[in-house]
C-alpha cells in the first residue's frame, strides 16, 4: 500500500489540506460509506509520521477499517479506489475554486437559466469588483475580463 496512488497522493497534502479533506470525506453529498471514513482517519492519523511503511501493510490497514473481520485484499483495494477518487474530486475542486472567476461565471450562467434576475445583479456586481480588485493586470487577470459577462 505504500506505493499506491492514494498514499502519493495524500503525502502531497499540508496539514490544512488534510484536516478540510476529512470534512469533505465525512459530507454526506460526497460519501456515505463508513469504511471510507475509518480508512481515512486512520490515515490521516499515520499521516504526521509521513506514512510509516509497517503502519501500511495492507493487513494493518484492513484491520484497522474492519475489526474482527479476515483481510478481505479486494474489499480493501475498493475501499481505497473509493477514497483514492474522493481524494482527486477533492483536489479538482480546490483547484477550480481557486481559478479566478470562472466559479463564478458558472453561478452567473445558473442565474440566468433559472431566470433569477436579482441574484444575477448583485452576483455580477461581486465577481465585477473580485476582478477590478486583482493585484496584477497578467494573463489571469485577462482572463477573468473575458469571461465575465456583461
Amino acid at each position: 500500500m505504500e506505493n499506491s496512488k492514494l498514499i502519493a497522493l495524500l503525502r502531497t497534502f499540508d496539514a490544512s489540506e488534510l484536516r478540510a479533506f476529512k470534512d469533505f470525506v465525512a459530507a454526506p453529498y460526497f460519501n456515505k460509506k463508513g469504511e471510507v471514513c475509518r480508512l481515512y482517519a486512520y490515515l490521516k492519523k499515520i499521516a504526521a509520521n509521513d506514512f510509516p511503511a509497517p503502519k501500511l501493510q495492507r493487513a494493518t490497514v484492513f484491520a484497522a477499517i474492519y475489526p474482527n473481520q479476515a483481510c478481505d485484499e479486494r474489499q480493501l483495494n475498493y475501499t481505497m479506489s473509493l477514497l483514492l477518487k474522493l481524494a482527486e474530486q477533492f483536489v479538482g475542486l480546490q483547484q477550480y475554486e481557486n481559478w479566478g472567476i470562472v466559479p463564478d461565471y458558472q453561478v452567473l450562467k445558473s442565474s440566468v437559466e433559472r431566470h433569477l434576475d436579482k441574484n444575477y445583479q448583485y452576483q455580477f456586481q461581486q465577481a465585477k469588483e473580485k476582478v477590478e480588485r486583482a493585484a496584477y493586470r497578467n494573463e489571469d487577470f485577462f482572463f477573468n475580463v473575458i469571461c465575465l459577462p456583461t
